[in-house]
């Protein structure tokens, strides 16, 4: 969607400034960088969070006044103290103070969705233009890798890197809680689903679902998700009847079928049948499933130990992956999974910090869909918690940090629909008057407040 260019919606947006700017080059440029921009994002972001427009306007603001970001403020400067302190804890321990300063940086990304505030404030279709941008990219990229790039990798150091996509259940959601003619967007639909069967992360297959039922509920699109659950199960059945198989993506368990992905999906609740559907994706699935509970069972141990540790956790810095054999020549910070993680580094206390931040974050976009009607930002929230409950979601930088941007983004227009609410009369409906802006296709800017109404 372009700029306005009316004078009647000037008063509306303000031009994109700097941190505009950077907040969507971040949203994006993690996409195609991933872990190399975290090097280069926190130092800058650190400085860019004392501007005026983020630290005074909303960090600032939400600290000494009530409002809606108030108690996510508060969470946030809480965590981060005591992330400081866990990482002094860590030092006194002995531990490195790189490695103690590696964990700081889970304490620390969510600051960067002040940035997406002001971002989502003076560009709230950039969100919907994100979601966009994901869906056709998958739908481009997949058909390549397949056709063309699926032999292709190659190293870089110890790491192994390909071209292989990743799960499109982010752009679906998007799709989903966006567009309202979901048939012009078939092709994007159509790759981003069998990419997202195709990831084989089963923490990924319940968030999404998730996320889903919260659409549903609240856009009351109950019949459209019983209607696409019902091809999908339909389309499942026909495949495990024929039993076709295509090749599967790198490092995620072989061939890709439907009696394995439904064997996949059981194998965490019931081995037996798993097995019995498919031994292969079983054994695989078994295997993810049985190295991540060990080492979970070492975690809880090793800290319950005494009552210190269980409410202060073993410190920043503290070599986790120490606790388990096979990892103890493994540089590995994370368990996949954020319990575990913030229990082993910071403790219960650190658990309920993460919690009570996450819980403010979700009344603030529970009131965002309450005043412009979009649920997307809920819906994300949602899908990215479930993902850290059995994934490496929020412990790595290069996932956190676009999340909490586009969390901010989605937040954003619940200010502007407040300063619309203020200057116009007529637009005092239920707070809604930024509905045609994140829900209805990009065909141009409404000319006056009052022909934005629903």
């Amino acid at each position: 969607m372009d700029e306005p260019n009316n004078p009647q919606t000037r008063p509306f947006l303000q031009k994109a400034d700097f941190q505009t700017k950077y907040a969507i080059f971040l949203l994006y440029g993690f996409f195609f960088l991933d872990k190399l921009l975290v090097y280069i994002s926190l130092p800058f972001t650190t400085i860019l969070l004392f501007d005026r427009r983020v630290f005074f306007d909303r960090v600032y603001s939400a600290l000494t006044t009530p409002g809606p970001l108030s108690g996510v403020t508060w969470a946030l400067l809480i965590s981060t103290m005591f992330g400081i302190a866990e990482v002094a804890y860590g030092l006194l321990e002995g531990y490195g103070l790189t490695s103690a300063l590696e964990i700081l940086v889970f304490n620390l990304c969510p600051w960067f969705l002040f940035f997406g505030i002001v971002a989502g404030m003076q560009r709230p279709w950039s969100v919907r233009n994100y979601i966009r941008f994901l869906a056709y990219f998958h739908a481009i990229e997949g058909p390549i890798y397949y056709l063309f790039l699926r032999h292709v990798s190659f190293k870089i150091g110890s790491t192994d890197v390909s071209f292989a996509p990743g799960t499109g259940s982010l752009a679906l959601l998007g799709l989903f809680c966006f567009e309202q003619r979901l048939s012009r967007y078939w092709f994007p639909i159509l790759v981003c689903s069998f990419d997202t069967i195709a990831g084989e992360m089963r923490a990924d297959w319940l968030g999404f679902g998730m996320a889903v039922v919260v659409w549903a509920i609240a856009a009351r699109q109950i019949k459209r998700v019983l209607t696409i659950a019902a091809i999908l199960i339909a389309l499942l059945a026909i495949g495990f009847v024929t039993d076709v198989r295509i090749p599967g993506l790198p490092g995620r368990g072989g061939e890709i079928s439907a009696r394995d992905t439904v064997a996949r999906a059981l194998s965490g609740i019931d081995p037996e049948l798993a097995q019995q559907l498919s031994p292969g994706a079983m054994g695989y699935g078994a295997g993810t499933i049985a190295w991540r509970e060990n080492w979970w069972r070492d975690i809880r141990g090793e800290v319950f130990k005494s009552p210190v540790t269980a409410i202060f956790g073993l410190g920043y810095g503290y070599p986790i992956g120490q606790l388990v054999p096979a990892l103890r020549n493994v540089d590995i910070r994370s368990p996949h999974s954020v319990f575990h993680f913030t229990l082993a580094n910071s403790g219960l206390l650190g658990f309920f910090l993460f919690v009570l931040l996450q819980m403010q974050l979700l009344r603030v976009l529970w009131k965002t869909f309450k005043q412009t009607g979009q649920i997307f930002g809920l819906a994300c929230a949602i899908f990215a918690i479930e993902n850290s409950m059995f994934g490496n979601f929020f412990e790595a930088p290069q996932r956190a940090i676009p999340t909490y941007i586009l969390l901010g983004m989605c937040i954003g227009p619940l200010f502007l629909a407040a300063t619309q609410q203020s200057t116009s009369d007529d637009v005092r409906k239920g707070g809604r008057a930024l509905i045609p802006l994140l829900h209805e296709p990009a065909k141009g800017w409404p000319t006056s407040p009052e022909s934005v109404i629903r």
